[in-house]
């Protein structure tokens, strides 16, 4: 009896195991949430909104019909239904409280085509761009008719002009902002009585010498696929409390962005110029060149918040980027696809509180996304931040740390409180694990003054002590000169290195020809450059240091200097055994090795300058490291005139072929490199192959 019951029971919790597991769940988006470093890697971090609820007809008791755009207003939401030629408004359980499809103006019915944007003035005016009919179109909160405001008439304004408002939006001043369709020459500005003040924001079109010249030697079919010289046209806008306008635009690509510094949002101020402080906030910083989701964001919206927060809508992968008001990334959320919380076509981005509502074109519905306590805090930090509580702003980044210890944002702000509290050495160590270099250098700025006036009175004493036995003691080694090394001796070899930085063409003359010279002192220079490069790598000041520390591999650094110092010594030997040159591959490597002397001194200096410069200071170090680099060239020039006995434009021209023999030579080992990899790919599949029929 046992056994059976036994047997029973487990095939109920096999049965009940089953039916947990194949239960129809609920299709919901995985989201995935990241950010980027300081490096632009993309790094995972915690969730910042999740899915409240998906809005459709159910939920607002009338169906959308590819709608355009939406305003949230005194807890209402306004959605221009593009599809079915209305105005719809909810309440904030998203239910449908009415709607209007024209308005009656003293004139007759104004029935509306195709309207694209919808936003609401302080003062309670609906302002409706009426795409279809090409005029904006004024109503108030209940769709009653207050004015028409046609197309604009002005000069400045081409002949062929076509007025086909999408999107308007307006600040606290009355002014009212435009979006035409296909007009690339800015926004157009109207005040309060809707009479046309002036274009906005024109973006300046950039053309260089080179972009010319390709045109012109071009084919007619290449120079359709090429970037137009034409100024970029904007596809939506958004106005902050301040009157800033934030203008958004899709048509940009890798290109425009790496060439002319193209971005997806403007701050525009009242004279149309690009005030935002920014890193390049254009979404996603790496994207793949094909596939579904090939280019970089397509940003279709943008939501000015308080405390110069903004958010950008990318309609290429349903995702929203939230920035600061220096253009620093805080979070990320969203995802594109059919499932339910996934974006498929979003088209306009709002607030309702501190939800987050998307509108969905293709899904006709509004997506309602709630913050963790992950976005909850860096938004407490920041406003914390413009209310100059810097105590309560440091502490609530202390909470963001806790949820995301990876976070380069709150570390930055955890710099900031520390350095307004007169903490450098904390704020630079905050900066330094943000990847944060200017705010660094501020701080290391400060700090360094700091130690300065801390210590200058014993300071200047010591050092004229240390000056004047510095003195004495060249005066007394003048007096008493030792004798003098022997110039045949390991150490007199190693001391010609100095005279040969100075006196290039003598020295290396005598280097090979008076056997001043050695191979185990040039290999010993070789060994000391490869130290240098070592230490160059894990020592150089943080702000002159882009290098992950904990990332060294020793082989790489290493091969920096090896692998160019032998292919160079053995492509210079076997051109030169064809060009009658004189000097031996011995000889090349004890002079290459020489004429490496200044790199070797000049990097070390910077190592140590770049540890006691700031950011502004900055060409100093790279002077001393670029001087290092031109002086080791022009001594292996000089020194291989000298030790192959040629002219001047015979050495230029050898080494001219030795540098094309040494770039056959890599093109040829990464080619064979391939080939191996392949190679070694065709017989583990072949393996694979055999196994899996056996």
């Amino acid at each position: 009896m046992k056994g059976k019951w036994r047997r029973r029971l487990t095939v109920a919790l096999a049965l009940l195991m089953a039916a947990v597991l194949f239960l129809p769940a609920a299709a919901k988006a995985p989201f995935y949430d990241y950010t980027y470093n300081d490096r632009e890697e993309p790094v995972s971090a915690p969730r910042a909104y999740d899915l409240l609820k998906t809005v459709d007809a159910s939920v607002m008791g009338t169906a959308l019909k590819s709608p355009g755009d939406l305003f949230v207003s005194e807890g209402e939401i306004f959605i221009a239904d593009t599809g079915n030629n209305r105005i719809v408004v909810l309440d904030e359980a998203f239910r449908l409280i009415r709607e209007w499809n024209g308005t009656d103006s003293p004139e007759g019915r104004l029935e509306f085509s195709s309207p694209s944007g919808v936003n609401v003035t302080e003062g309670g005016r609906v302002l409706i761009a009426d795409t279809g009919n090409g005029r904006l179109v004024v109503t108030d909160r209940q769709g009653n008719f207050l004015a028409e405001y046609g197309e604009p008439q002005a000069d400045i304004l081409p002949s062929d002009f076509q007025y086909k408002p999408i999107k308007v939006a307006s600040d606290k001043a009355g002014r009212i902002f435009v979006v035409s369709q296909n007009f690339n020459m800015g926004l157009l500005e109207f005040n309060r009585e809707g009479k046309f003040v002036q274009t906005l924001g024109a973006s300046k079109v950039q053309v260089t010498i080179i972009d010319l010249f390709w045109r012109m030697i071009s084919t007619e079919e290449q120079k359709e696929r090429m970037a137009q010289f034409v100024p970029t046209e904007y596809n939506n806008l958004a106005v902050d409390a301040d009157g800033f306008v934030y203008a958004t635009t899709s048509v940009y690509d890798e290109y425009n962005i790496a060439a002319y510094g193209m971005t997806a949002v403007r701050k525009l101020n009242a004279s149309g110029n690009d005030i935002l402080k920014h890193t390049m906030p254009v979404g996603d910083l790496g994207y793949t060149v094909s596939g579904q989701f090939a280019g970089p964001s397509r940003i279709v919206d943008a939501y000015a918040g308080e405390n110069g927060l903004f958010s950008l809508l990318d309609a290429n992968r349903g995702r929203v980027f939230t920035y600061d008001s220096t253009g620093t990334l805080l979070y990320i959320f969203g995802t594109y696809g059919d499932m339910e919380g996934a974006l498929k076509n979003p088209s306009a981005l709002d607030k309702l509180g501190d939800l987050y509502l998307v509108l969905d074109a293709s899904k006709n519905t509004v997506t309602a996304y709630a913050p963790t306590a992950y976005a909850q805090g860096m938004d407490q930090a920041i406003a914390y931040h413009y209310a100059d509580d810097y105590t309560r702003e440091a502490e609530m980044w202390e909470e963001v740390l806790s949820l995301n210890g990876n976070s380069d944002v709150a570390y930055t702000g955890m710099g900031k409180a520390a350095f307004r509290e007169g903490d450098y050495v904390r704020a630079m160590e905050c900066f330094r694990l943000a990847g944060d270099r200017t705010n660094y250098s501020k701080a290391f700025q400060y700090q360094r003054r700091e130690i300065i006036a801390d210590n200058f009175l014993w300071a200047v004493p010591v050092f004229l002590v240390a000056l004047a036995a510095l003195l004495i003691a060249v005066h007394f080694k003048r007096k008493y000169r030792p004798a003098q090394v022997a110039p045949s001796s390991f150490r007199g070899k190693l001391a010609y290195s100095r005279y040969t930085a100075f006196h290039p063409m003598d020295g290396f003359w005598d280097l090979k020809r008076e056997n001043r010279g050695s191979l185990a002192v040039a290999l010993m220079i070789v060994g000391l450059l490869c130290i240098v490069t070592v230490a160059q790598r894990q020592l150089t000041g943080f702000l002159f240091n882009e290098a992950d520390r904990n990332e060294l591999n020793l082989f790489v650094e290493l091969s920096k200097v090896l692998l160019p110092f032998g292919l160079w010594c053995l492509s210079n030997w076997c051109v030169t055994s064809l060009m009658q040159g004189e000097g031996k591959l011995r000889d090349i490597a004890m002079m290459t090795g020489y004429a490496l002397v200044p790199m070797t001194v000049m990097n070390t200096v910077g190592i140590l300058l770049s540890n006691v410069m700031t950011e502004q200071e900055g060409d100093f170090y790279l002077f001393f490291v670029v001087l290092g680099v031109l002086w080791s060239l022009l001594l292996i020039l000089f020194g291989h005139q000298q030790i192959h006995d040629y002219s001047g434009g015979r050495s230029i021209f050898v080494v001219f072929l030795t540098v094309v023999v040494m770039a056959i030579v890599v093109f040829l080992g990464l080619l064979f490199i391939v080939l191996l990899q392949q190679m070694v790919g065709f017989a583990g599949d072949l393996i694979n192959e055999i196994f899996y029929r056996l």
